[in-house]
């Protein structure tokens, strides 16, 4: 089985998570690795900007291609009058940017190359992942309540796996951002609620997989089988 893992996103706290990375997915699976990130990072919305020593993590990913942008660059996006962007203006260019930079991937690999691909970020650590390889989307389901959208009508966002085919289809969603925004069909201010607009418009719900084994842990964050006693969904 051939796997290729891409890192994508700011490089936060890379150095705290790569040893989980390294185990649970590049090891377990002898996954070729990817990324698609910047050369500065912030750890959280609103953070000083940190410099990334980019010579460092490819000395620890050995990434097969990789690119550190200096600058998070995007095409002109031109934004409808009162469409849907319930966390503002602000946040619209954060998921805007977040979905170019994966979209930049297929400039550094063809997904379909591989029998299985993984995305997820640097600030990511996991338990229990194993792949499931004769399904053709796998996302982490809802350990806990995710706050301002229900789990029903969002997915995670930050971790998903999947055959090439269909992670390439999800790789671009970028393309199709102006047509859910121009149509209301998606929010793009939302992650979690964008993201699956757009796979059930355009991919289709019934080719996502829940992975109900999972735990996961980000940033400086708890595990999200802890978060579950304090947020359970009901």
């Amino acid at each position: 089985m051939k796997v290729a893992l891409l890192i994508t996103g700011y490089m936060r706290n890379w150095e705290k998570h790569f040893p989980n990375i390294e185990k649970n997915i590049i090891d377990k699976y002898s996954a070729d690795v990817y990324i698609t990130s910047y050369n500065y990072s912030e750890l959280y919305k609103g953070s000083d900007i940190i410099k990334v020593d980019t010579n460092e993590v490819i000395k620890k990913y050995q990434p097969k291609n990789y690119l550190f942008r200096d600058k998070e660059t995007l095409p002109e996006f031109k934004f409808k009058d009162n469409g849907l962007e319930c966390h503002g203006r602000e946040w619209s260019y954060r998921i805007l940017k977040q979905w170019y930079n994966i979209y930049l991937a297929l400039d550094l690999f063809d997904p379909e190359d591989y029998d299985v691909v993984i995305k997820c970020r640097s600030d990511f650590s996991t338990k229990n992942f194993n792949i499931k390889s004769d399904k053709n989307l796998v996302i982490p389901a809802w350990r806990y309540h995710p706050g301002p959208c229900e789990p029903n009508e969002s997915y995670i966002d930050y971790f998903v796996h999947g055959n090439g085919v269909y992670i390439k289809k999800y790789f671009k969603l970028y393309e199709k951002m102006k047509e859910l925004h121009d149509n209301d069909w998606g929010d793009i201010s939302f992650g979690e609620i964008l993201i699956k607009s757009y796979i059930d418009r355009y991919i289709g719900a019934e080719h996502v997989a829940y992975d109900y084994d999972m735990d996961w842990s980000m940033r400086d964050e708890s595990w999200a089988s802890e978060k579950e006693k304090i947020f359970p969904i009901k």
